[in-house]
């Protein structure tokens, strides 16, 4: 399947109208699937972006296509897509946890239970349980858990192929970030900043209390930093894609700190 099939292909799974006006914007009925800026995007420029993320994996750029592995991360660049416009910290909770969908799931069920709604009150119940660090991180963004639950197929597909090239994964999400910003559409938002550091993009919460994650909502980190796998003690490693947790690296096979 060439590129622009496959982008095609993604498109009409998200429910994305390749002939709809360029000057309209559409709210995308299943922002699960597909990528969200925040609220509302033009859809021309998401056809245009995708399909650059393609363009650009088959070498059809010189500073991308010149790495000898541009060519088979062209489908990366569609899988990572709807996380690719996380912050950074929670970019790398999500690889690490993919890894593990099992305690995804269990996470998922024990949520469903009577579960209090003040977030420091939740935070202190989930310390409790044995999850892995990361999974315990994303127990307090519940849809960001719910959509890897939801979506389990999509879970185990990211979490093999971080599993086989942690630094192929990252280096799909700064394609991504890279063709989005090149088309205007990746700024700094009310929630998000956006930080270009040489070639990297990075992606932070404007206020380090409160984490804005585009299609999810705004989560309070501050009620379990003191917590040992709270916000502040994460790290994602742009050039090899190691997540970093209390300044050791974390395991692509288990989550466990290695």
């Amino acid at each position: 399947m060439s590129a622009r099939q496959r982008v095609l292909a993604f498109a009409v799974r998200a429910g994305v109208d390749s002939t709809a006006h360029a000057d309209k914007e559409f709210k995308l009925p299943d922002s699960d699937t597909t990528v969200t800026l925040g609220g509302y995007v033009n859809l021309d420029a998401i056809w245009r972006y995708l399909t650059a993320c393609a363009a650009l994996m088959l070498g059809l750029s010189g500073e991308v296509g010149a790495q000898p592995t541009g060519a088979s991360l062209a489908p990366l660049t569609e899988l990572v897509a709807q996380i690719a416009f996380y912050p950074d910290v929670l970019v790398g909770q999500v690889l690490v946890a993919s890894t593990h969908p099992d305690e995804i799931l269990d996470a998922e069920a024990w949520l469903e239970g009577d579960r209090p709604w003040d977030p420091s009150q939740l935070a202190q119940e989930v310390d409790a349980n044995t999850w892995s660090p990361d999974i315990k991180s994303l127990a307090l963004m519940r849809p960001v858990l719910d959509a890897m639950s939801r979506d389990l197929a999509w879970t185990k597909a990211v979490g093999e192929a971080y599993t086989r090239n942690p630094a192929e994964v990252v280096r799909a999400v700064q394609v991504v970030r890279r063709a989005a910003q090149d088309d205007g559409e990746l700024i700094s938002r009310s929630g998000q900043r956006v930080i270009v550091s040489g070639a990297t993009i990075l992606l932070e919460p404007v206020d380090p209390q409160f984490v804005y994650v585009p299609g999810r909502g705004v989560f309070d980190v501050g009620a379990y930093q003191r917590f040992s796998w709270g916000w502040h003690g994460w790290q994602l490693g742009w050039k090899d894609g190691a997540v970093r947790y209390q300044d050791a690296p974390q395991s692509a096979l288990n989550g466990s700190v290695s």
